[in-house]
């Protein structure tokens, strides 16, 4: 295929700005802009996307009604990103009437006990009680048998046991799995 210079010196110009895109978009990802970043990175790409649309697929030479589809292609794309960003950036917070995490700690956990956990209370180990039935007690059978050491107990809770398919209550905080934690070696005591 034959190609006039001036196209040469067109399609040339046109890979340098296409290669300087590259590296400015090398050197833009080495800087924070907050929420702004995919802005500007989408911005960088839609520039470059542009130029290769415009030059390379012949757009900017083409007949209107191709111009038209393109565009209007991307006009939606636009529109529905828009959408969704609108969406995340504008949704409130979730919170759940029956759930609120800093009344966990409240609700559950003695406040004397901020930092060390590991020394039982009668006041853990009833909320201990409290937490297992509502979180815990449908994962373990009847007949599972309970490791004899505190330290055991609750790395079972952090990180479960596989071989038995028991969970791991990680979600759950240090405090309430302490708690957890002397509730149960309080059963194996008795």
């Amino acid at each position: 295929m034959f190609v006039s210079k001036s196209h040469e010196k067109k399609y040339a110009v046109i890979l340098i700005g296409l290669l300087c895109l590259t590296v400015m978009t090398v050197w833009v990802s080495y800087f924070d802009f907050g929420v702004l970043n995919i802005v500007v990175a989408m911005l960088v790409a839609t520039v470059k996307a542009t130029l290769v649309a415009l030059f390379f697929m012949h757009l900017y030479e083409d007949q209107r009604v191709n111009q038209v589809v393109f565009i209007s292609a991307f006009i939606f794309l636009a529109l529905l990103i828009l959408l969704i960003g609108s969406d995340l950036f504008f949704r409130p917070t979730p919170q759940s009437k029956y759930f609120h995490p800093e009344d966990v700690s409240k609700q559950f956990v003695e406040k004397k006990h901020s930092g060390n956990f590991e020394i039982p209370s009668q006041l853990l180990i009833e909320e201990g009680k409290n937490l297992f039935e509502r979180y815990c007690v449908a994962y373990f059978p009847s007949s599972y048998v309970f490791p004899r050491e505190r330290q055991k107990i609750y790395d079972l809770m952090t990180h479960g046991d596989s071989a038995s398919h028991i969970p791991s209550f990680s979600d759950l905080g240090e405090k309430e799995r302490w708690a957890i934690t002397h509730y149960l070696f309080s059963r194996l005591e008795k």
